[in-house]
């Protein structure tokens, strides 16, 4: 294939991923890897389309045959490190964008992808320090606008701000999928008032999820200001309720060795502590149901 086609087929492989086209994409693939199955760009491209559509072990596996070839392709490593942040994998993924900064440290596209991962890893100050530098290399950097907006909404940004960063949002073609990540990212690291913020946001995009109207009231109940003596049990589970269980009998024990009153009364605060730690978040959720989010 000469310069010239393959220029074209790559500019056609673009816009077809770019449309969300991905049959018509993986025919032009089987072309390719039927010239040359070990063609690195044909691999790159096909580690393109599995990421694009979720299958990071099929980009994986493209990506092994293209670094097998030549381990310093820059934009080879660049796909390792979307496969390693679509799978969560935020050390490796790091260790591998590392890499490619080193060589690019003003590369806006780089700087903004290290922005992403620290928003991800709930590392704001330095996710924000990380998109000022983007916009400043490229202050029309759609990715790095999009990463602000993300981040001014885990911020708690009000007013303008907001409403800047919903619509920017909104008009994103993976605004969504960002939103659901961040979601979900930020839920799993227990960093509700962040994760409830993002929500809003994504039900404001489809207001008929009942899915995520569920998980929003459950967000809202934990953030509550009726939820934050049960904080510890929110924050760290079982291991914060054997914590306290623990501290509680010691000092019930010891301090009855010298008030036995002022020990029954310890008791029956703890006892009541339970009982509230148990029914206050059904009472809550049925409480925020009624009356909305």
């Amino acid at each position: 294939m000469s310069s010239v086609e393959s220029v074209f087929v790559e500019v056609q492989l673009d816009r077809l991923l770019e449309q969300r086209r991905y049959a018509q994409a993986r025919e032009v693939l089987q072309e390719l890897f039927a010239q040359d199955p070990r063609d690195p760009v044909a691999h790159r491209w096909a580690a393109r389309l599995a990421l694009a559509e979720g299958s990071s072990s099929k980009a994986r596996h493209h990506l092994r045959q293209v670094l097998s070839q030549d381990p310093a392709d820059f934009d080879g490593r660049h796909l390792l490190f979307q496969v390693e942040l679509q799978e969560r994998r935020w050390a490796e993924a790091e260790e591998v964008l590392l890499g490619l900064l080193r060589e690019e440290p003003a590369d806006p596209d780089l700087l903004t992808n290290y922005s992403w991962l620290m928003l991800c890893t709930v590392h704001t100050q330095k996710a924000r320090e990380l998109q000022r530098e983007a916009i400043r290399r490229q202050p029309d950097h759609q990715g790095a606008r999009i990463v602000g907006a993300l981040l001014s909404l885990v911020e708690g940004a009000g007013g303008q701000a907001r409403r800047e960063a919903a619509q920017l949002l909104r008009e994103d073609p993976q605004g969504a999928d960002r939103l659901a990540t961040l979601f979900a990212v930020l839920i799993n690291e227990r960093c509700h008032r962040e994760a409830l913020e993002i929500g809003r946001e994504l039900l404001r995009l489809d207001p008929g999820d009942e899915e995520l109207v569920e998980a929003l009231v459950e967000l809202r109940a934990l953030t509550h200001w009726v939820a934050w003596p049960a904080y510890p049990f929110v924050r760290w589970g079982w291991a914060a309720s054997a914590v306290i269980w623990v501290a509680a009998m010691v000092s019930v024990r010891l301090l009855a060795t010298v008030d036995t009153r002022a020990a029954a009364i310890l008791a029956f605060a703890f006892i009541a502590y339970v009982i509230y730690s148990w029914t206050f978040m059904p009472i809550l959720r049925r409480w925020l149901r009624w009356r909305g989010l």
